[in-house]
């Protein structure tokens, strides 16, 4: 159960959501928001810390570590699962491929908005994120 709380494709949406939310409030000319933000960003890794650090502890075989260039998604323990990967990523760069110009596109029409570009790289992420674990438990389900 933790393992699948730490693993899961909406906690890393959280976690980009509660960034993306962070980087608005300091581009404000009078961030007064920040201490909240702060607060609800340490509280959820400390959080997230102590979830891992008990999961760490119950399953030394499967550890799960904070600083990891590989992520989560891209199971890589079989062929089958390689290939499932394969396929997950092939779909999400062939949405990048589309969503990057389109993205530049809509920047260029919303220059006096500054949320704008924030707010695209959060659907983006909404939208990769959705993609990988669409694909991932249509195979391996």
């Amino acid at each position: 159960m933790i393992e699948k709380m730490i693993r899961s494709p909406i906690t890393q949406l959280f976690c980009v959501g509660m960034l993306m939310i962070w980087f608005y409030v300091l581009a404000k000319p009078f961030p007064t928001l920040v201490p909240i933000v702060l607060v609800i960003l340490v509280g959820f890794l400390i959080a997230f810390l102590i979830l891992m650090f008990i999961h760490n502890k119950r399953n030394p075989n499967r550890k799960v570590r904070f600083f990891t260039m590989t992520p989560y998604e891209l199971l890589e323990d079989d062929e089958g699962q390689q290939w499932v990967t394969n396929r997950a990523c092939r779909k999400v760069y062939v949405m990048y491929w589309y969503a990057i110009p389109l993205m530049g596109a809509l920047m260029v029409s919303f220059p006096y908005f500054p949320e704008v570009p924030l707010i695209l790289l959060f659907i983006l992420a909404i939208i990769q994120y959705s993609i990988m674990y669409i694909e991932i438990k249509r195979y391996l389900n």
